[in-house]
């Protein structure tokens, strides 16, 4: 080989790598590119079913049906949650900058997503260590918008998290956003929210929390079983130091402060809160008719986690009023096991005024609400039996016998008036007035109780369900009837 072909072939060596490093960088770029854009379609597509995050609603999780009157004042709530929402100045200063401090401390400063953080993290984990790089504002979401995907360890689920999030900050100011989060996380022992939490370990407002406090609460949601203080108090201490250290370390209190509240021992003051239930501030008969009614009409979950407001007709003036009668007149006849009930109906518009259920609802280990409860109406029955006699044509002034007894037309059945008074022959208008058993007898034959019982169903009783027979003491009231029914169908 000549001196000419040697260098002809080594120039064609040195030229052919940089043609494989060439060709190598285009399928990297290739290959980047094509991920790239599937990398896209991926995103769009796990970003195209997003709930609704534009709805503040959205990120409470489960939030009480409330019970209004008709001034709007509640009367009852109705939850599965422990967890009471409340604003920045009803929590104290001390929960707002610790929780920042704990739990992101460049909260103010990223717009939703703390790439710093991020960053940080990662180096963590490459060292064998473990830092959490999730920002409020991504917790808020992962907890109550996302919550179904939360324990989601894909990238899908991160993805959509840090897009909501990022949307969030959009909508909201950071201020909100904090308080958002302070009233829906859970710190462990049923109590949701920073409020409920400070009630339920405190006995006390969210207002009203010392640092020492505050720093206690603020560590339970990392692991609230774990750190839970009626269970585990020397970990709850031990996380309550670390709260204020950071504190300390991030300049937000003094060494003072850190060393006094770390000085102080956990004291605790709890109070147990059911999970889920009802509360009631007033009418109580009232709320338990208006519960079972909305029972007939949502689901569990909507009527108790929901955050319904349901507004209703009572006027508690005119309640105050007949709940006052009907004690006085309970006292006034002072007979062992004798109750009421009294319901007040708008003749104008069907609403509810007031209604009693009885003398004491606390007092009633069964809390019959005698207001709803079915007796026997006796003679106010007579009116339905009144109203259908001039509708088919009886003029009140016809005469009747009524005397007493009177034996019923058909039957061997025995009729008396009050105190077997006989008032003798007198008129449907006079019969009425003194409430005469056989003169009505006499009325309800000559009309036929079909037609008495077409009325009733017009006014809205149902005799198949109120027990009202056809029979010839019907109109006497022998069928048993609620005092709401008899209010509704008088109206």
């Amino acid at each position: 080989m000549g001196p000419r072909q040697r260098h002809g072939r080594s120039r064609s060596k040195t030229h052919a790598l940089p043609m494989i490093l060439l060709s190598f960088l285009g399928l990297l770029l290739i290959a980047g590119v094509a991920f790239g854009i599937g990398m896209i379609g991926n995103v769009n597509r796990w970003l195209s079913d997003l709930p609704d995050y534009t709805d503040a609603n959205a990120y409470l999780v489960s939030e009480p049906t409330e019970i209004v009157d008709c001034n709007g004042n509640k009367i009852a709530s109705f939850y599965t949650q422990n967890r009471k929402s409340i604003t920045k100045d009803q929590v104290s200063p001390y929960v707002l900058q610790g929780t920042v401090d704990v739990e992101d401390e460049r909260f103010y400063e990223h717009g939703g997503i703390d790439l710093w953080g991020i960053a940080r993290a990662a180096v963590a984990t490459l060292s064998g260590g473990h830092e959490g790089a999730s920002t409020i504002t991504q917790q808020l979401v992962r907890n109550t918008i996302l919550q179904e995907e939360q324990f989601d360890s894909t990238i899908e689920r991160k993805v959509r998290e840090a897009y909501i999030a990022i949307k969030m900050e959009e909508m909201y100011s950071k201020d909100e956003i904090l308080m958002m989060y302070l009233n829906t996380i859970y710190y462990g022992h049923g109590a949701y929210g920073i409020e409920a939490a400070a009630e339920t370990y405190l006995s006390k407002s969210a207002a009203d929390l010392t640092l020492s406090e505050a720093a206690l609460l603020i560590g339970l949601p990392n692991s609230p079983s774990q750190y839970d203080p009626t269970v585990n108090p020397d970990l709850a201490l031990s996380r309550r130091n670390k709260v204020l250290d950071n504190m300390l370390r991030l300049g937000h209190i003094t060494q003072k402060e850190h060393d006094a509240a770390q000085a102080e021992p956990i004291t605790l003051n709890v109070t147990e809160i059911s999970g889920s239930g009802v509360d009631v501030y007033s009418q109580p008969y009232f709320v338990a008719y208006v519960k079972q009614l909305l029972e007939q009409e949502f689901s569990t979950d909507v009527l108790f986690k929901g955050g319904l407001t349901v507004k209703t007709t009572i006027d508690p003036t005119m309640q105050q009023t007949a709940e006052e009668a009907v004690r006085a007149q309970l006292d006034t006849l002072s007979l062992d096991g004798l109750d009421m009930g009294m319901v007040v109906v708008d003749p104008k518009t069907g609403y509810i005024k007031c209604m009693v259920g009885g003398y004491d609802y606390n007092a009633d280990e069964n809390h019959v609400n005698h207001a709803t409860a079915k007796r026997p109406v006796g003679s106010t029955f007579k009116a339905f039996t009144l109203a259908t006699a001039i509708q088919n044509g009886m003029n009140p002034n016809v005469t009747l016998n009524c005397n007493s007894p009177l034996t019923a037309k058909g039957t061997t059945t025995k009729v008396q008036n009050y105190a077997n008074q006989s008032y003798g022959t007198i008129t449907l208008k006079q019969a009425t007035a003194y409430s005469s058993n056989t003169g009505y007898i006499q009325v309800a034959e000559a009309i036929g109780n079909n037609k008495i019982m077409s009325l009733v169903k017009k006014l809205g009783i149902d005799p198949s369900k109120d027990n009202i027979e056809d029979v010839p003491v019907m109109t006497l009231g022998t069928g048993s009837i609620s005092p709401l029914e008899m209010a509704a169908a008088y109206a």
